[in-house]
């Protein structure tokens, strides 16, 4: 910048305009802090950004950038309310270009912490300090040598509010949530450097990445979501859309991986959470959630941000169209995704016409395929076989067919039985998985060739944590060097699920700080989801009958009603109320 004159000036704002803007920032932790340095640092246009923390920022946080930086005799107002260089009057407050505008983050801040803010100008060969005591409330200026931008330093955060400081969690938690909050700006802007250092260790560092933004999502997200997400870029009129949508092995047992942005800044809104949800019915399983980046860009005019203090929701002007829009450029960009296996799936079932043709004579039971079309299922399994197998009727009977991937029908007696293959599996997962006596049973399978793949700082610090929790549950898991785990053993159960994903989502889990037991309970859960996930199609007679026995192992009762989710009982009268016959 070669002018003075044309750097941005702050002002205070006038009474009627700061009357119009929600209210101001609340500190509520360190992430909170950086979070509206950050967003300071992209709204002066800087390009390179490095976060030194300390004991997760409660003792320092400092953020320096090299953009545009301030007038030294702005630097006192730059600590008062309703003072900024982002709004000069209300034709600007109803099309916000910024981050911020409210001009209230470093008074916020300064309120609850020491303070110091140094600057500098392209046009000045000298920087200027300014140092707040909040106990004084008076400031100290100084000159500097800095250069062309800007570094605040907060420390010792809530030093004079202990009881604010006495709710923070542990320095682990207090860092995830700082992580996460560079995460999600750090999508936001993939032309700006960011580096991130905790205790003198560099912890995150992305590269600027501005004409492929795959890349920076890559890095900040993982290769594999990228590889397996669903490509979205879609647009009409003044609305587009752009990002990545992960459903099938994306899907994951929390919202921990759902980001959402409108016009460069970070949203949430329950009307395109809706959108999102109507578009993935029926393309994950209950209890799951999908998975996303995804990039909304509208007119300026077209959304309020100035609706809450956390400038994290929005008011748009036409909000039905707005998730009419999302839900029909999700909708289309799964429905392209899934076309372009069509051949393979035609020729599969091609293929299993002509199995079932050879088999057409067989007196075996046939079964239902995904297509629901009618397919041998045994082969050349002989008749004498299936006597010999089912001679002795256990409690779930003996298997007839399956239908599609979800069903199975059995016949014990007179009696019928539908079984639902995932909930079967999932309970017979959750007996083998429960601990008793702190001894486990669980079997574990060693690999032959261990699996190795990429892990954010973040989740080196979760594995750090549940290791040996882990591996009460025959998961062996270990660092093989900087953001690398490999994978020496599993559970046996889980031989055939994506040990990638499974691994992803266990170490992207939310820790418990005090509970050993609720990570227990949440590693089981994640477990058990990947073992619903893997695939049923085509069970042989073996296969379906393996799966009743197993169940039965588990020392259940088949009267009990309470398992009515994993079979429930077909008599005579309940099959001729369903097909509504008269006696």
């Amino acid at each position: 910048m070669s002018e003075t004159s044309n750097l941005p000036r702050i002002k205070r704002l006038s009474s009627s305009l700061a009357n119009q803007i929600a209210a101001g920032e609340v500190i509520e932790r360190p992430a909170s802090v950086i979070k509206e340095l950050l967003e300071n640092c992209l709204d002066a246009g800087a390009t390179q950004i490095v976060i030194d923390v300390s004991k997760a920022g409660t003792q320092l946080i400092r953020v320096s950038d090299n953009g545009c930086g301030i007038h030294p005799e702005d630097l006192q107002l730059a600590l008062e309310r309703h003072a900024t260089a982002k709004l000069d009057n209300q034709s600007d407050l109803a099309a916000i270009k910024s981050l911020g505008f409210r001009g209230e983050a470093l008074p916020s801040i300064s309120s609850v912490a020491e303070l110091s803010l140094t600057s500098r100008i392209e046009s000045l060969e000298q920087a200027a300090t300014l140092i707040f005591d909040p106990a004084s409330g008076e400031s100290t200026f100084r000159p500097a040598a800095h250069p062309v931008g800007t570094t605040v330093e907060v420390k010792n955060l809530f030093h004079n509010t202990p009881a604010r400081r006495k709710f923070l969690s542990s320095e682990r938690t207090e860092f995830l949530h700082i992580l996460e909050m560079v995460r999600r700006i750090a999508l936001s802007c993939s032309d700006a450097n960011i580096e991130l250092r905790h205790n003198g260790q560099k912890v995150l560092s992305c590269r600027a990445q501005a004409d492929d933004l795959s890349e920076r999502v890559a890095s900040l997200v993982g290769q594999a979501f990228i590889n397996k997400a669903i490509a979205l870029d879609y647009a009409t009129g003044d609305m587009q859309i752009r990002g990545w949508l992960g459903i099938g092995d994306l899907a994951r047992s929390s919202t921990d991986k759902q980001y959402l942005y409108l016009n460069g800044r970070m949203i949430r809104d329950k009307r395109l959470n809706h959108a999102i949800r109507l578009a993935c019915e029926g393309q994950i399983a209950e209890g799951r959630f999908p998975s996303y980046v995804l990039y909304l860009s509208l007119e300026l005019t077209a959304a309020d941000v100035n609706v809450h203090p956390t400038k994290h929701e929005v008011r748009f002007r036409h909000a039905r169209d707005v998730h009419d829009f999302f839900y029909a450029a999700l909708s289309s960009a799964i429905e392209k995704d899934q076309n372009l296996y069509s051949t393979t799936d035609s020729e599969l079932r091609e293929k299993e016409q002509s199995v079932s043709a050879v088999n057409e004579d067989s007196h075996y039971p046939r079964r239902h395929n995904i297509s629901g079309e009618v397919r041998s299922n045994y082969g050349d399994l002989n008749a004498r076989r299936q006597t010999e197998l089912i001679s002795d009727i256990p409690g779930l009977g003996k298997p007839l067919l399956q239908i599609q991937e979800n069903y199975l029908l059995t016949q014990r007696d007179d009696v019928t039985l539908l079984i639902n293959i995932e909930q079967a599996k999932k309970h017979i997962a959750k007996q083998k998985l429960s601990l008793s006596e702190g001894k486990t049973s669980i079997t574990s399978r060693p690999l032959l060739v261990p699996i190795r793949f990429s892990i954010t700082a973040n989740q080196e610090n979760v594995l750090g944590t549940l290791k040996s929790q882990l591996e009460k549950y025959a998961l062996n898991l270990e660092l093989a060097g900087p953001s690398t785990c490999m994978v020496r053993a599993i559970p046996s159960i889980l031989e055939n699920a994506d040990i990638e994903m499974l691994v992803n989502d266990i170490l992207n889990m939310n820790v418990s700080d005090v509970s050993d037991q609720l990570n227990c309970e949440s590693i089981i859960s994640i477990m058990i989801n990947h073992v619903c996930d893997i695939a049923t199609l085509f069970m042989s007679f073996d296969e379906m009958l393996n799966l009743l026995r197993q169940v039965e192992a588990t020392g259940i009762d088949v009267k009990q009603l309470r398992y009515a989710s994993v079979w429930r009982t077909l008599n005579i009268d309940d099959l001729d109320k369903l097909m509504k016959l008269d006696d």
